[in-house]
């Protein structure tokens, strides 16, 4: 799968997140903010920052397996750069 193909595949997987989920997981993984420095941009606890942090990243391996049960190719590499 080329890059520009996986990072369409993420923006549209990314778009249907809840928007605090894909706030917090454009802060951590794409911005590479620190919990507390997530904590003091989103007014929420540490714990909560990686409970949505989790189901984010969950949320993004379903649909990646979905896409991929659907025909389409990816490669477990690909999955590994996404997350």
């Amino acid at each position: 799968m080329e890059r520009s193909d996986r990072t369409k595949l993420l923006n549209r997987i990314m778009d249907k997140l809840p928007e605090q989920q894909r706030t917090i997981i454009q802060l951590r993984e794409i911005e590479g903010f620190e919990f507390e420095e997530i904590a003091l941009i989103t007014d929420m606890n540490i714990n909560a920052i990686r409970v949505n942090l989790f189901r984010a990243r969950n949320k993004i391996k379903e649909e990646i397996i979905k896409y991929e049960h659907n025909g389409h190719q990816t490669n477990g590499a690909s999955v590994k750069k996404i997350l």
